[in-house]
């Protein structure tokens, strides 16, 4: 029933025109419940302690997914590449893959969503959004992109510069965001590009990814799903560019 009033509500709000949705919907806030468990279950990374507390996660999980389908309800009004994706295919699991990491701890110690076109196991640039006690932040783009996208992303950077920098330079952008984050980056001009190219700044990263943090107050504030939404429409131009660039290779 809540999912359906939630769907009416967004509609609604979309129809009058509205800015971004304001659903009074407390089960679209992200609870002190959900960091509770994250924060416990960082002390107690093992099975025993989350088969004892599996309710409490399936809970904090339900939460998770419902403020995911109305994020996603939202983006589809500005980004219709994700119209007709599903939330099975936005969220991340809970449980580590540990085959080959040092780290054998079972779980995650967080909850993570990806809008992305086609789902997020795709090679597009998408929406991330990582909720972890303390360390949360969202953004988009692509990270760690197979060599063929790296050279296409490059390419469509080199070959439109002033269309990626005004994207990067556009009012509603700057409001959120300063620029690509600086994972990795080449230390000197990658191969196949003129030196002195205006565009090498971008050029020499190995990630095209851009983000914004949030403290733990925030995310539990009424109006983060409006806030989210908003900072994720700001990045459109930018993750449809990318996009433009991964569909040209």
């Amino acid at each position: 029933m809540w999912r359906q009033i939630s769907a009416f509500f967004i509609k609604f709000a979309y129809q009058k025109k509205t800015n971004f949705v304001f659903v009074y919907n407390s089960r679209l806030m992200i609870k002190s419940e959900v960091f509770a468990f994250l924060n416990e279950l960082k002390n107690h990374n093992n099975k025993e302690w989350f088969d004892a507390n599996r309710e409490r996660y399936e809970s904090t999980r339900s939460e998770f997914k419902i403020f995911t389908e109305n994020l996603l309800q939202n983006c589809m009004q500005f980004d219709a590449d994700l119209k007709g994706l599903e939330v099975k295919n936005c969220l991340f699991r809970i449980n580590r893959d540990v085959r080959f990491s040092q780290n054998k701890d079972p779980y995650k110690i967080n909850y993570a969503l990806s809008l992305t076109k086609g789902g997020k196991k795709t090679f597009y640039a998408g929406y991330y959004f990582h909720l972890q006690p303390g360390e949360c932040f969202a953004g988009g783009g692509i990270y760690g992109p197979q060599p063929d996208i790296l050279k296409a992303v490059r390419n469509e950077i080199y070959f439109h510069y002033s269309e990626f920098e005004s994207i990067l330079s556009e009012k509603k952008f700057r409001k959120h965001y300063s620029g690509l984050d600086k994972i990795e980056m080449l230390k000197n001009p990658p191969k196949g590009f003129a030196d002195d190219s205006p565009a090498m700044e971008y050029l020499k990263h190995k990630h095209f990814v851009i983000s914004t943090r949030f403290t733990d107050h925030q995310i539990q504030a009424k109006t983060f799903l409006s806030e989210i939404t908003e900072k994720f429409e700001a990045l459109h131009p930018f993750i449809a560019f990318l996009n433009r660039a991964v569909d040209n290779r």
